[in-house]
């Protein structure tokens, strides 16, 4: 998958028919146990696209680590 960005076309990168991000989506997979198979992680292209938000940098890659990786308290 890659991060969300308008194409040349118009049209979002990275993002489901809804709106919501791919990325988010398929760590919210990752982390769901299979029975045949383990799933290790995930892969997302043109990270730096998530850069330039001056509020919170990178925040949906931020949320992605967060659902695969959990902070122990």
């Amino acid at each position: 998958m890659t991060t969300s960005y308008l194409t040349n076309s118009g049209s979002y990168n990275g993002e489901f028919a809804d709106g919501s991000s791919a990325i988010i989506g398929a760590a919210q997979w990752a982390v769901v146990k299979t029975p045949d198979y383990s799933k290790v992680g995930i892969s997302i292209d043109a990270a730096e696209k998530d850069y330039f938000n001056a509020s919170n940098v990178y925040p949906t890659l931020k949320e992605a680590i967060n659902i695969l990786s959990p902070t122990v308290k």
